[in-house]
């Protein structure tokens, strides 16, 4: 903190009570919080749900993967799109 002082016996109050204002702001301690990160609760539910979607897309991976070797139906345009959204979707 800068504070500026006056010689003169004019500003006598003032300056003192400058000086008053900087010795308790030396006594401020201040202290630095990162309102970006998330809480540790917070935290713990994104990785919850991480986890639930990562078990979610191997489940329709194996699906997939059982109903293309049945040869019952082969994949359409649409279908094929829609897995690349969801495989996209989940990749980030």
């Amino acid at each position: 903190m800068v504070i500026n002082l006056s010689p003169s016996v004019t500003n006598e109050n003032e300056t003192t009570s400058s000086l008053q204002f900087a010795e308790r702001l030396k006594k401020v301690k201040l202290e630095v919080v990162n309102k970006n990160m998330p809480s540790q609760g917070k935290l713990s539910n994104l990785k919850q749900e991480l986890e639930q979607e990562r078990l979610r897309r191997q489940e329709l991976e194996q699906q997939l993967q059982q109903h293309m070797q049945g040869g019952t139906l082969s994949p359409n345009m649409s279908q094929m799109s829609q897995m690349s959204q969801v495989q996209g979707e989940l990749l980030k």
